[in-house]
């Protein structure tokens, strides 16, 4: 589970996504992670520790700096 609003939210594909301010829904997502059967919680997790263990934060920082520079004209 994670929030709908954390931009990770987007990138993980697999997540039970919550919105933390509204009790039932967030209730809702819960029985359904409580609910999905183990077969799937465990494919979801391999992909989700997958993405995480590829993405790290010197990835996104490099992202980050090399678009800084393009926008800067530094990338022609």
């Amino acid at each position: 589970m994670l929030s709908q609003f954390t931009g990770a939210a987007r990138a993980l594909a697999d997540v039970v996504p919550v919105n933390p301010f509204a009790p039932d829904e967030f209730a809702t997502a819960i029985d359904e992670a409580l609910r999905m059967p183990v077969t799937e919680q465990r494919r979801r997790m391999r992909h989700l520790r997958s993405e995480v263990l590829s993405h790290t934060v010197f990835d996104w920082a490099g992202h980050l700096l090399a678009e800084a520079c393009r926008m800067a004209g530094g990338g022609r």
